[in-house]
């Protein structure tokens, strides 16, 4: 950042100091004004925003009572302190500052709309949201769960349709177990173009639901969630847990449908024999005899199912 030093003017006294007593006083305080300016330019030079934006600060307010001779001076003055408040910013944000940076944003939006830095404006307009990432996304990396949802508030206030700010509050209140607001900022991070990233994160939630109605022996639950999860990103613990929930409920053809589409995810499932042992239950169950010796038949030599499946085969259904 570059600051010009500016020159004092010689003041040639050609009358009686009485008479020009009000002019020199003039004169003292605009080269007093043009030493605090100087200072703060030297002390910019050493890295000390902090300390420059004091002087150039006191040098504008006494620039301002000065008159048309302080003219450069406030211009000056107007147009490095705005600079010097976002450059501050820029310094809190590599000490992870949050709170400090976004007070040095606030400013510099402040002071460069009073001064008509546009520029200024422009560029402190751009980082605010960067730094209110950054802020949450630490929150979020460190498992402050809460915390991190309400900085991702923050991000959207400034930019509604962040959908990364949307889709990463989402995560944030997943992990918070606010499942409802969860799925309220995922479906709005889809919208917004995150749709396939949004859609695995609420089949995961949904499927983490479903597990959880599963220990607690409630099938409804099981399939409601379960369904959801699959409806979002189709999986094979989804189709399972589908399968499973419904053969418990006597929900036959449900459950036939859920086993068929885990095997259809999961042609080499190593337990894939215990899938056609559910199928050819729920068949059973159904009284579609032939279906049920179909997959009976298929599970005959598996050593831990082979012997009941021969004994349904041969004895109970006697299928051909």
């Amino acid at each position: 950042m570059t600051v010009k030093l500016l020159k004092m003017k010689k003041i040639i006294i050609l009358a009686f100091a009485a008479l020009f007593s009000a002019g020199i006083a003039s004169a003292q305080t605009m080269e007093e004004a043009i030493d605090l300016y100087n200072t703060g330019t030297t002390m910019l030079g050493t890295g000390d925003n902090k300390g420059a934006l004091n002087y150039f600060e006191q040098a504008l307010t006494m620039g301002e009572t000065i008159g048309p001779e302080a003219t450069e001076l406030i211009s000056n003055c107007k147009d490095i302190i705005p600079k010097l408040h976002l450059q501050i910013a820029k310094d809190y944000v590599e000490a992870q500052n949050t709170d400090m940076a976004v007070a040095e944003i606030e400013k510099t939006i402040a002071l460069a709309g009073q001064y008509g830095e546009t520029e200024t404006i422009q560029e402190a307009n751009e980082l605010l949201p960067q730094i209110l990432l950054q802020n949450a996304g630490r929150l979020l990396n460190s498992k402050q769960y809460t915390e991190a949802a309400e900085a991702y508030k923050a991000v959207i206030e400034v930019q509604p349709d962040n959908a990364t700010a949307w889709l990463r509050m989402g995560l944030a209140y997943r992990g918070a177990n606010n499942n409802e607001a969860a799925v309220d900022a995922l479906l709005k991070a889809g919208e917004l173009g995150q749709t396939k990233e949004a859609n695995k994160q609420l089949s995961t939630l949904y499927l983490l639901e479903a597990v959880k109605h599963q220990k607690a022996k409630n099938w409804a639950g099981v399939i409601e969630n379960a369904e959801l999860s699959a409806s979002y990103e189709d999986n094979y613990n989804a189709q399972q847990l589908i399968g499973v929930a419904a053969l418990q409920l006597g929900q036959y053809e449900k459950a036939i449908s859920g086993f068929e589409n885990y095997l259809a995810l999961q042609p080499n499932a190593k337990n894939k024999n215990q899938m056609y042992y559910y199928i050819a239950t729920a068949y059973n169950s159904m009284g579609n005899k032939d279906m049920a010796c179909t997959y009976f038949k298929m599970i005959m030599d598996d050593p831990q199912l082979g012997e009941y499946a021969t004994h349904m085969v041969k004895n109970e259904l006697k299928c051909a």
